[in-house]
């Protein structure tokens, strides 16, 4: 009888490890698993994930490559055991979908944001240009600032609403810079001496024209 239990313990200790080899030693890595959850985080960064949820695609990155290791290091067993990855790939594709769900509103506000700059800017410049014309000693001028006004709608309709508020700020402060300089009394004086000049060169003939712009040449 002990001899019949000895027998049976044995064939069932060889079955039960033949089971094993069979389940984890054939074991496949999780290939369709990897490639899903990798074709979701990069449509999300194609909507702009990593600028606009930059924490939670850094996650999600950092998953997947610890689901990459883990798998690299099966790989490397005789019994294998893909489960721990399958786990990481499936979570990171839930968070991915949950990122992307959440990208829209991130996007929007990022958007009122950009638009409320752009329309700081915007005042500032006009502000700017009702201070009078720009003197071309200055570095910056309303030109300059009506190109970095069009940079910025450029910008908005790119829907890199980041991008677009920083450089909404940076065409404020030139600005207000021009406006500082606009109304230090040496370039009103500047200003009124170029108008009169102006007004002096149309009330001459234009032999009197010529006759001063070849004297100021002198």
């Amino acid at each position: 009888m002990r001899d019949l239990l000895y027998r049976f313990s044995t064939l069932t200790g060889i079955t039960l490890l033949l089971l094993t080899v069979l389940v984890f030693g054939c074991s496949r890595p999780p290939s369709k698993e990897m490639a899903a959850a990798h074709a979701a985080f990069d449509s999300a960064v194609a909507e702009g994930a990593l600028f606009y949820a930059p924490a939670e695609a850094q996650r999600i990155h950092e998953a997947l490559t610890t689901a990459e290791h883990e798998i690299a290091a099966q790989n490397a067993r005789y019994l294998r055991d893909y489960k721990p990855a399958k786990e990481l790939l499936e979570k990171a594709k839930t968070d991915t979908y949950a990122l992307k769900a959440d990208l829209s509103a991130k996007k929007n506000e990022a958007r009122i944001r950009a638009s409320a700059a752009g329309d700081a800017a915007r005042s500032r410049f006009d502000e700017a240009r009702r201070s009078g014309p720009s003197a071309p000693s200055h570095t910056i001028t309303l030109g300059s600032l009506e190109v970095s006004l069009s940079d910025f709608q450029k910008l908005m309709e790119r829907e890199d609403y980041l991008a677009a508020a920083d450089k909404a700020v940076v065409i404020k402060e030139r600005a207000d810079d021009l406006i500082r300089d606009m109304r230090r009394p040496s370039h009103r004086n500047a200003a009124i001496r170029s108008s009169q000049g102006q007004a002096g060169d149309k009330a001459m003939s234009p032999a009197q024209r010529t006759g001063r712009r070849q004297a100021r040449k002198r």
